[in-house]
């Protein structure tokens, strides 16, 4: 009977250190160190890159740089943001750098990236009210699907 109990407490200490060892190593990773995970850095680049887009698909910018048109550098800069978002899922799991806070910049550089561009398509083609009206549509049924989390 000693024999049992004493390798009870040995076996529940055991599985307690390994508990507290593993919540330690969570702990480990500060605010600060999520900030510069590599794939929130690449989730910063897509915000730069929409950004960008969104500034070179305005009038005014008709001769951009390089050559290239307003529209071309807008559709540029919106590729590498999109082919940004597949890197930076796989470079979460790559590095084992997964965490709530890229996720959330990751869900909302998307929606906004959406809704803004659908913005600038409407301010763009405003003389056409039917167009016009079906990016209205388009925009409110893509808020009302997140908001309901039907996507």
């Amino acid at each position: 009977m000693a024999f049992y109990r004493i390798f009870q407490n040995v076996f529940v200490c055991s599985i307690h250190t390994t508990t507290l060892r593993r919540r330690i190593e969570k702990m480990a990773t500060t605010a600060n160190d999520v900030l510069l995970f590599i794939p929130n850095i690449i989730g910063y680049t897509r915000v730069l890159m929409t950004l960008l887009a969104y500034y070179f698909a305005l009038p005014g910018n008709e001769e951009a740089f390089a050559g290239l048109q307003g529209w071309q550098v807008c559709m540029i800069c919106y590729s590498i943001s999109f082919v940004a978002d597949a890197v930076d899922g796989m470079a979460a799991r790559h590095f084992k750098q997964c965490s709530d806070f890229g996720a959330v910049l990751d869900m909302v550089t998307d929606r906004c990236s959406t809704a803004g561009f659908l913005l600038i398509l409407s301010h763009l083609y405003v003389l056409s009210i039917e167009l016009a009206d079906w990016f209205s549509a388009i925009l409110t049924l893509y808020c009302l699907c997140h908001l309901l989390s039907v996507t």
